[in-house]
């Protein structure tokens, strides 16, 4: 009977139904493999590489472009942050359009999330990203045709990798930083900028504990805005650090004047701005009493 049905079929038809048997089935994702975040992959795609930490680490979240500089990785813009990291390379089905891949992506993070993005040669060289970014060679192809997407989801910290390789194949690397702790992203240079237009700006992500001491993620945020401070060389800024900690005022303003001083070390530049680090400890409370540290920079208050 299926016999004379295939008989029976016009060319067009017939020449279909010999391509749906003779194209094999998409391969499957490999053991143990999940998309990371709850958000459709592109269709047709799977996973061929995938990794999960089994408890929290420290990671590197970037948010800028890469490039080298006499060997080393210069990275413009990012945060440290313990995290517990699953990544998941997928691989697309032949003949897809980068830009349809790209546009499907981009719908990973609302526009209010993105913290920063580019495509092609504004990335920097595919190269750094693959090997030394991520320590992928499958995401090694030719500048013009990556993409990067870095922003925050409900889940975490999320990064996308687009590459088209030069065999015309297209691999997405999705990268989620899962964390408990409210890390707060800003761009050193909008900081900066922010300090050179207000007068003064709070360093989110800068939370000094209790004695003092600054937890190891505000290592990142700071090294982040200390290449932008040259923006205000010849100036002088105020390091103000906040704390609101149990004991006699006078041994939590010390604390936070050491606080002050762990700061300036880690902000100093030798083309950049007079730094003056001040321990203000309780004395200028807000309402939610969290520790914080902030840039001044009084020749701007003066003038408000």
């Amino acid at each position: 009977m299926t016999r004379n049905l295939i008989h029976k079929l016009t060319p067009p038809v017939m020449a279909a139904f010999l391509l749906i048997l003779l194209t094999p089935a998409f391969a499957a994702d490999v053991a143990g493999a999940s998309d990371p975040i709850k958000f459709d992959r592109y269709p047709q795609s799977r996973i061929v590489s995938y990794s999960a930490d089994a408890e929290p680490q420290a990671h590197e979240f970037i948010v800028s472009h890469v490039e080298k500089i006499r060997r080393e990785l210069r990275v413009e813009e990012q945060v440290r942050v313990n995290a517990r990291e699953i990544r998941a390379i997928y691989e697309v089905a032949a003949g897809t359009p980068l830009d349809d891949v790209i546009r499907h992506y981009t719908r990973t993070l609302p526009a209010d999330d993105v913290l920063f993005s580019c495509r092609g040669r504004d990335c920097g060289r595919s190269a750094q990203w693959a090997n030394q970014v991520f320590g992928e060679a499958t995401l090694l192809g030719p500048d013009a045709g990556q993409f990067y997407l870095a922003g925050k989801r409900a889940e975490g910290l999320l990064s996308v990798y687009v590459i088209e390789r030069g065999n015309r194949r297209i691999n997405v690397l999705l990268r989620l930083l899962v964390t408990s702790d409210d890390v707060a992203i800003q761009s050193g240079s909008r900081i900066v900028d922010a300090l050179g237009s207000k007068g003064h700006v709070i360093v989110n992500g800068v939370l000094p504990n209790l004695d003092g001491t600054l937890p190891a993620r505000a290592k990142g945020v700071l090294e982040s805005v200390r290449p932008h401070l040259e923006k205000l060389r010849e100036k002088e800024v105020y390091v103000v650090c906040h704390l609101y900690a149990p004991g006699e005022v006078s041994g939590v303003i010390k604390r936070s004047q050491s606080c002050a001083e762990q700061v300036v070390g880690l902000l100093a530049l030798s083309a950049g701005p007079a730094l003056v680090p001040f321990g203000a400890g309780p004395l200028l409370p807000r309402s939610d009493r969290v520790g914080r540290v902030e840039l001044v920079l009084p020749h701007r208050r003066a003038r408000e």
